[in-house]
């Protein structure tokens, strides 16, 4: 269907337009036949389940769909002031430079593929060149000599043994030209409410004074608990969500609870696999997030944990991967999903998943993913434990473990090929050539 259409399709539901659920149906159907009813009603639960409903809505008044003033905001009703601070936020972004228009479509600022034409047709530009300008700046640049940037994964530690605060939380930073400004940061979760002023107070000594980009990976406490602390501590310019439809099949209080944390900041998105988005010179990609059909399990322990989407993070030439608490059924649909799409998923560095016990990882995994450096950023005493334990199996592949509950704060610094890995706690000092 075409995607104007679709959107003015959707629209008309959310004002509802067409009735009861069940007269809609068939309305839609003689109206769109059974396919295009389909397609329209898939939009729409996608639409709400992710909270988009201003957003579809304003592109149908962009497109004049609802006629003017006192006329549209009466068919609009409740969602009128919204909208309309939805359509002045669109129209900001006209009469920019084409390099300002891609960057804007990587920060998805214009939203999914459904609408991201249309917005930027609105806007006065050609979505083929915008699009072409897009491509080009992900394109992967080899480093001049003398110039390459420096970036830090910092690892946090604030595990107890009695298990009363813990959680996972990394920092990812891009530095000034200086070495030792942070131009950009983005941050991985918060762990527990009770570790926050931990969290804040380790980022301000690293000179964190805005986080660009905060990434939260599933619904659940132990990784987004301390969301609201930091967010009024530190500015944070943009949170990422995951995407909550398939989340919602079996879990829609868990939804509930991921929608909860958008309000604490101002400016959020979800994210879903495909999506890819540029912070400086870092580089995300989310790589892949499971469908409730592939998965056995539906209750609001594993499941919820095999919602976290796989992330790749690209820190110049270092690619940082990793995947809140997604587990082996997880892991093995990822690497079999990405060798059928033909995309390679090598790493240097990856972030063990689930607490790090004997499930947060698996030889198939370690097989495909090839990191030189591992990270638990958890206690349990499984990751260390003999030949299924996720440390033996990262060195089956050659990779080196680092823990958290072992070595205390962990921070890699990236410049260019050379990397360092260093450790508060167990004063490890380790180099690599990647």
């Amino acid at each position: 269907m075409d995607r104007l259409k679709l959107v003015l399709a959707v629209s008309d539901v959310l004002l509802n337009m067409y009735s009861t659920k069940q007269d809609r149906k068939a309305r839609l159907i003689k109206e769109y036949g059974e396919q295009g009813a389909e397609e329209i009603e898939k939009e729409v639960n996608f639409c709400i389940g992710n909270s988009l409903e201003d957003k579809y809505l304003a592109v149908a008044c962009i497109a004049d769909h609802y006629g003017k003033n006192i006329e549209r905001a009466e068919k609009l009703g409740k969602w009128a002031d919204k909208v309309q601070a939805r359509i002045n936020a669109i129209y900001s972004m006209r009469g920019k430079s084409i390099d300002q228009a891609a960057k804007d479509v990587i920060n998805d600022n214009y939203d999914k593929e459904t609408v991201r034409e249309l917005l930027l047709s609105f806007c006065g530009y050609n979505p083929a060149e915008v699009m072409k300008k897009v491509n080009q700046i992900l394109k992967p640049k080899e480093p001049q000599p003398g110039t390459a940037t420096k970036f830090r994964i910092h690892v946090e530690h604030f595990c107890r043994k009695d298990e009363s605060a813990y959680g996972a939380c990394t920092a990812l930073f891009q530095y000034a030209a200086d070495g030792k400004t942070i131009s950009k940061c983005i941050l991985i979760d918060t762990a527990m409410d009770k570790t926050a002023d931990v969290v804040i107070q380790d980022l301000k000594a690293q000179g964190v004074r805005q986080i660009d980009a905060l990434f939260i990976s599933h619904a659940h406490g132990d990784h987004y608990g301390g969301l609201g602390k930091v967010a009024k501590a530190i500015p944070v310019k943009w949170l990422y969500l995951p995407e909550t439809a398939e989340l919602d099949r079996y879990q829609k209080t868990y939804g509930n609870a991921l929608r909860r944390q958008a309000r604490k900041v101002k400016n959020f998105r979800w994210y879903k696999q495909g999506d890819k988005a540029l912070f400086g010179e870092i580089k995300f990609s989310c790589l892949y997030a499971a469908k409730a059909k592939d998965l056995n399990e539906h209750d609001p322990h594993h499941y919820v944990n095999n919602m976290s989407p796989l992330c790749h993070f690209q820190c110049g030439d270092f690619i940082w991967h990793t995947a809140g608490d997604a587990q082996n059924p997880v892991n093995n649909l990822f690497v079999t999903a990405m060798k059928k799409a033909g995309v390679s998923i090598k790493c240097h560095g990856l972030e063990f998943h689930w607490h790090t016990d004997g499930n947060a990882t698996n030889d198939n995994l370690m097989n495909a993913t090839r990191p030189r450096i591992c990270v638990s950023n958890y206690h349990h005493p499984l990751w260390r434990s003999g030949r299924k334990g996720p440390k033996k199996k990262a060195e089956n592949v050659g990779a080196t473990c680092y823990s958290t509950a072992d070595d205390g704060h962990i921070e890699i610094d990236i410049v260019g090929k050379k990397v360092t890995v260093s450790t508060s706690k167990s004063g490890k000092r380790d180099a690599y050539t990647i």
